[in-house]
């Protein structure tokens, strides 16, 4: 099990990390191209990491097709690019199928693509955020646990 924990000094609104960002390969064909660090923000409400044209540009991704997404600016067609990624952690993902995206701040989003695979937490105590990640998933994080719970029936609220 690998884990890391970022911490800001405030409430943030941004859960950003640095990311280590390859073309993507085959572990069992080759060793891991050398990888380049970039800031990424992790975002449970993408469902796949996207990266941005400089992170392209940078390590000469080569696109692998087209696909439709949606996305924050409407829906439209997004070109496909194979990468590698390795978080804080040193946990590496080396055949991600990512997309393009523009940014302001950051140059990669990481998905649920990434996130789903192990255990996320966010905690915003004493005015101040962290987030944590482990990989791969130990188990459930259950903050009730121990005591009586109810949970609202989707759509509920």
């Amino acid at each position: 099990m690998k884990s890391f924990t970022e911490q800001y000094d405030k409430l943030s609104q941004f859960l950003l990390s640095e990311v280590a960002v390859g073309p993507g390969f085959d572990p069992d064909l080759a060793s891991p191209p050398l990888p380049k660090n970039y800031i990424c923000v992790w975002d449970t409400g993408a469902t796949h990491s996207v990266v941005s044209q400089r992170v392209v540009d940078d390590l000469q991704l080569e696109p692998i097709g087209v696909t439709l997404a949606t996305h924050v600016n409407g829906a439209g067609d997004v070109t496909l690019y194979l990468a590698s990624m390795r978080l804080p952690n040193g946990v590496g993902f080396a055949g991600l199928t990512v997309t393009r995206g523009a940014f302001l701040d950051f140059d990669v989003l990481i998905g649920m693509d990434i996130i789903g695979a192990g255990d996320f937490a966010v905690s915003n105590f004493a005015g101040k955020t962290a987030f944590s990640y482990r990989y791969p998933s130990m188990g459930l994080i259950d903050f009730t646990e121990g005591r009586s719970a109810s949970v609202a029936p989707p759509g509920s609220l």
